[in-house]
């Protein structure tokens, strides 16, 4: 059993492991919704192509599986269809060759189509309609679809700050700690030090518990906070 258990585990490691209401709450989501996106549902076929298949009968998400939901979120608030996101995510799949290509850096919208920011061998930077392959666009929408995000050298998504702008010290990286957010500079999951800063009722004890400073307490009780809220 132990052994299974290990398997299990290693699984997850370096992709990050989240169980729909866990993305639902990151991403800022209803959960029935993450799930239709990502697993289909009501007569509708997902979006994206999830990592796992079910766990013990439970859905669950890859670090890539949230980062495209999160990217579906905002460009369904922009307006973009459920149909139009289905139809770019399966043909970007195959001309970009990645399983997740709602967690890269190339694409941007206009309230309506989703259109391929691309930049060439000579530098030159093209903006294209990725289902009709028209090329003027105004009003395009970059702001928060990707805040936060840093991607690697292939334009994929490898960290997240959830909340940049009021908590940047906390962090999301499947490499460390399955994917949970967690103080950037230590590694130690906000959940815990949120936790034990309410226990305690002490913002100096906890720092000096965990070797962090009152600000990184205060960061992670504000994020765990509005993830709750």
């Amino acid at each position: 059993m132990t052994g299974a258990v290990i398997d299990a585990r290693n699984r997850f490691v370096g992709t990050g492991v989240y169980t729909v209401p866990q993305a639902a709450r990151l991403i800022g989501a209803p959960s029935n919704k993450v799930r239709r996106w990502i697993f289909g549902g009501r007569g509708q076929k997902s979006i994206i192509e999830p990592d796992y298949e079910p766990i013990d009968g439970v859905n669950a998400l890859s670090f890539h599986d949230l980062i495209e939901a999160r990217f579906i979120r905002a460009f369904r608030e922009k307006g973009v269809s459920f149909q139009h996101l289905r139809k770019v995510a399966s043909k970007a799949r195959e001309d970009l060759k990645t399983v997740h290509p709602f967690a890269s850096a190339k694409f941007v919208t206009d309230g309506r189509r989703i259109i391929l920011d691309e930049i060439d061998e000579a530098g030159r930077r093209s903006l294209v309609d990725y289902l009709n392959d028209q090329r003027n666009f105004e009003h395009l929408v970059r702001d928060t679809i990707l805040d936060g995000v840093s991607f690697d050298a292939c334009d994929l998504a490898e960290t997240w700050q959830p909340r940049a702008a009021d908590a940047p010290g906390i962090i999301i990286d499947p490499r460390r700690a399955f994917g949970a957010p967690i103080l950037a500079r230590t590694g130690i999951r906000s959940e815990v030090i949120a936790r034990s800063a309410k226990a305690e009722g002490s913002l100096s004890a906890v720092a000096l518990a965990f070797g962090i400073t009152e600000a990184e307490v205060k960061q992670a009780l504000l994020f765990e906070e509005r993830l709750a809220a």
